[in-house]
């Protein structure tokens, strides 16, 4: 089976958006989830993390993985905000699980968008060893049986190119042909 590549920013990505929709459901504020807690913002939130999946997804032909990277920001910047200046309804409570979960989730999104950018990848083999038979023609791959190669340049201990050979302080015995200069073709 022929390696998949799986882009490591997408992957990040991914893992961010979903940490960052499971953080909505837990508590953020004193006892409030996001849900409760938030206005709007929170289906702000969902609604980039479902972006971010959907472009990682390939989901949508306009909406291409360097997005990542401004869908991260702006996830980011909504959760910082909120946990720096937190809505009226809940005051200056302790910040829950949740709230460290979407900051994470948002932040691993940017991450993921920063790599993506910069085409990090990794390479993994989903499948078992490659069963194929080996054919000599196409196969590139070394046989345990098959002599090793002359050495470059000599072909039954004599050198193949004279030339390098001076250039290079060795002698050799072999004649080297005149250059013969080729004659301008008439104009």
């Amino acid at each position: 089976m022929v390696p998949r590549k799986i882009d490591l920013g997408e992957a990040l990505a991914a893992v961010g958006a979903l940490l960052l929709v499971v953080g909505l459901f837990l508590e953020w504020f004193d006892g409030a989830s996001a849900w409760e807690a938030f206005e709007s913002l929170d289906l702000v939130l969902l609604l980039g993390a479902l972006t971010v999946l959907a472009a990682v997804a390939g989901a949508f032909d306009w909406l291409g993985a360097r997005t990542l990277a401004p869908l991260g920001l702006t996830l980011l910047l909504v959760v910082v905000v909120q946990l720096v200046e937190p809505p009226p309804a809940v005051g200056e409570g302790e910040l829950g699980t949740g709230a460290w979960l979407g900051l994470a989730g948002a932040a691993l999104v940017l991450l993921g968008g920063a790599l993506r950018i910069a085409s990090i990848s990794v390479t993994v083999n989903v499948g078992g060893k490659d069963a194929r038979r080996r054919v000599d023609a196409v196969d590139r791959r070394e046989r345990a049986e098959r002599p090793p190669d002359p050495p470059i340049g000599r072909a039954e201990g004599r050198s193949t190119d004279p030339a390098g050979a001076v250039r290079f302080g060795a002698e050799t015995d072999e004649p080297t042909q005149a250059f013969t200069p080729v004659d301008d073709p008439p104009a």
